[in-house]
């Protein structure tokens, strides 16, 4: 069975302190934008009570995570929840503020920096993805190029 890690290994304890810092950085600046987006365009009274109570939950779970030592020692997974919660609390305010013609839909940019960061270097182009059971085996482009120009893969 192929090595289906998620996370980068070789992440020192450092790097990923490193990179909890900055992923808590980023959830503050996604909560600044929404809070800098009631404002500015001042939604109605239950979309701006809305968005207070996702923001106040949010910047509560961000408190806890990083500041209250919920989880004492760094890792991938922590990151990785964290990602998942920022992905749920950037819907809610979209869902709130106008869904995909909402100014703050390019939130989810902010989501991406965050599991590029947690990803690391893992990644492993041109490879087949696997799918599970799904997947069916296919010759990688670099082996079917080899053939057509008569080499041997490498």
């Amino acid at each position: 069975m192929k090595n289906s890690l998620i996370f980068d290994p070789t992440l020192s304890d450092e790097e990923l302190r490193g990179f909890s810092r900055t992923v808590a950085e980023i959830e503050w600046l996604t909560v600044i934008l929404v809070l800098m987006y009631q404002v500015v365009f001042a939604p109605g009274p239950e979309a701006s009570a809305n968005l207070a109570l996702g923001t106040i939950l949010f910047s509560g779970f961000v408190l806890s995570f990083h500041y209250l030592n919920f989880y004492r020692k760094e890792s991938n997974w922590k990151i990785a929840i964290e990602t998942w919660v920022m992905i749920a609390y950037i819907t809610w305010a979209l869902l709130q503020t106008g869904r995909l013609d909402s100014p703050l839909v390019n939130l989810y940019l902010l989501v991406i920096i965050t599991t590029a960061l947690t990803l690391g270097k893992a990644y492993r182009q041109d490879q087949a993805l696997d799918w599970g059971f799904l997947t069916e085996p296919e010759a990688s482009h670099r082996d079917r190029k080899s053939a057509r120009a008569g080499e041997a893969p490498p």
